[in-house]
């Protein structure tokens, strides 16, 4: 397994195949002001912090559908549930930058409220209770959905964030993906620990 230490983030990601691990991660994980610490340096961080800079830099990886966005610079909406602590870490990424030419804002959500006008949703873990009739929602608006249950592909999310003694993980869903009308770029699911298989 090859670890990519970052300031003030350090993550663990399994080895890739044939590409590059080190390359890939990179790719994925890097965020412009991140600077580079000792390989041999751990530094203890917040979780909400890992879970934030992962979740800002998933939304280069994926493709959405006609009509997600109501025009090329449109704002890409990000909805929060459950986890105050990670909209308020991304709040502070967000500013300044946008991605795929959309500036991006920050929803802190409750359950019961509308998802329309969403292009990516995250679940805390203290809401994993209601994750079936969440994804179903998102999955009609063609969301991102991200959630950090035990089997949170299983209930038809998108993303599902793994942590095991610091180490950052994350299994993929294409079916999911599919039913979302969204499109995964391969470097994503390269550095998956997990991906489940689309609809043939």
């Amino acid at each position: 397994m090859e670890t990519l230490t970052l300031n003030p983030l350090s993550w663990h990601l399994p080895r890739s195949g044939a590409v590059p691990a080190r390359a890939l991660l990179a790719l994925l994980l890097c965020i412009s002001n991140l600077v580079a610490s000792a390989a041999e340096e751990r530094i203890e961080h917040p979780e909400s912090e890992i879970e934030a800079a992962f979740l800002y830099k998933f939304l280069d990886f994926v493709q959405w559908p006609p009509g997600a966005f109501a025009s090329p610079t449109a704002p890409l909406a990000f909805g929060v549930v459950g986890a105050d602590e990670v909209a308020a870490r991304l709040q502070q990424i967000v500013p300044g930058r946008a991605v795929q030419g959309h500036p991006v804002v920050i929803r802190s959500m409750s359950y019961g409220e509308s998802l329309e006008g969403l292009q990516a949703l995250y679940i805390g873990r203290s809401d994993n209770v209601k994750l079936d009739s969440l994804a179903q929602r998102a999955q009609q608006l063609s969301i991102l959905t991200v959630s950090e249950a035990a089997d949170g592909i299983d209930y038809g999310y998108v993303i599902n964030f793994l942590f095991d003694e610091g180490r950052v993980r994350f299994d993929v869903s294409m079916e999911a993906a599919q039913l979302s009308r969204l499109t995964l770029s391969s470097r994503l699911l390269t550095v998956a620990h997990r991906v489940k298989s689309g609809a043939k």
